[in-house]
């Protein structure tokens, strides 16, 4: 029986790793009762004041974590999921973890989130719920909508920033 489980945070953007929060929420109800532990992908999104997710939730729920032992291991890691340290469709026109980025989620602390059954959804931000489950759901089409532009303009022979 596991004393922890780890499980991406509710409010990914990501449909997989939403999946898999959800599949692992499942699979606690039948153990006894390890303490689930959320972690942030993506917490950055580029409509919220100030870009980052976590401020939102009161700080006391937040457990920060100093990785700075294990920077180099998390680079090595992160540089195996190509798909987002390349740029790997042609259409791309940056990595979606460019080396700065990794570089710097790397060195920061990781910071988790103690999983409260009380307070589900959108109930663990104590401010702007609303807008946060607007953009929840809006930055992933503008996403979609932007790599599509991208992908036809490529296509098409249009140069980088001609596309607007």
């Amino acid at each position: 029986q596991p004393d922890q489980l780890l499980v991406p945070f509710r409010y990914d953007r990501h449909p997989d790793h939403l999946a898999l929060h959800r599949a692992a929420l499942a699979v606690a109800e039948g153990l006894e009762r390890p303490e689930i532990v959320e972690y942030f992908v993506y917490y950055r999104w580029q409509l919220l004041p100030g870009k980052d997710l976590r401020r939102f939730i009161p700080p006391e729920k937040l457990w920060p974590v100093d990785i700075s032992g294990q920077a180099e291991l998390k680079q090595q890691a992160l540089q195996c999921y190509r798909s987002q340290t390349t740029c790997f469709y042609p259409w791309q026109t940056r990595a979606i973890l460019p080396p700065a980025r990794v570089e710097e989620v790397s060195r920061d602390p990781e910071i988790f989130l103690r999983y409260d059954t009380r307070q589900p959804g959108a109930a663990v931000f104590d401010r702007a719920r609303t807008w946060i489950r607007l953009v929840h759901r809006l930055e992933p089409r503008l996403k979609v909508w932007k790599d599509r532009l991208l992908h036809r303009s490529r296509k098409n022979g249009v140069p980088d920033g001609s596309a607007a």
